[in-house]
């Protein structure tokens, strides 16, 4: 049974990953003619499209594949949380209602920390990149180059410009470890 439980969990934090990928590139306006985002549109189109005949999407914002992936997230949250593997510290005879919660926190909380270092992958491989290879045409730099865009450009317009340096990657990790360090262990305290 436990190996039954373990695939599923794997087959469901896939599904939470690729379309928490997919709301993060449509948010970021990557390239849809991108190779890699296209390939991510495919795989997660077979989850989505039955959502999105309920759930409307905006121009931006793709709160299907956002929520695909909470729900996702949460059944897999559910798992660990009935095999064992995710211990929760509160009252051991919770009510279901109480579960519930708990894994719809304890998802949403995961979802927050599965951005934050998709992020910053994404900021750490674009500035090696153009360190390395800033002119590759890849759909891999391309998109390392565009994803973080969405927040990289807010500290962009307020920093000064300083010609060929750009200190605006180094403060957006800065801000993305705080977030990572101080609020999302908080965040786990409500839930566990």
């Amino acid at each position: 049974m436990n190996l039954i439980f373990f695939f599923i969990e794997i087959l469901l934090g896939v599904v939470a990953l690729a379309c928490l990928i997919r709301f993060l590139l449509q948010l970021s306006q990557v390239n849809p003619m991108n190779m890699v985002v296209s390939s991510t549109r495919r795989l997660t189109d077979r989850f989505l499209n039955p959502v999105r005949s309920v759930v409307p999407s905006g121009r931006f914002v793709d709160t299907a594949s956002l929520l695909v992936a909470w729900i996702a997230m949460s059944g897999r949250v559910a798992l660990q949380m009935l095999s064992g593997l995710l211990q929760y510290e509160g009252n051991q005879s919770v009510s279901a209602l109480g579960f519930i919660f708990a894994a719809l926190g304890i998802s949403l909380v995961r979802l927050l920390q599965f951005t934050i270092w998709i992020f910053i992958a994404a900021i750490v491989a674009s500035v090696i990149l153009s360190w390395v290879a800033p002119q590759s045409t890849s759909p891999y730099a391309q998109l390392a180059r565009d994803l973080p865009g969405v927040l990289l450009r807010p500290v962009q317009r307020v920093m000064p410009n300083l010609g060929i340096l750009d200190f605006s990657p180094m403060i957006v990790l800065i801000g993305l470890f705080a977030i990572n360090t101080r609020i999302i262990p908080w965040l786990n305290g409500l839930f566990y």
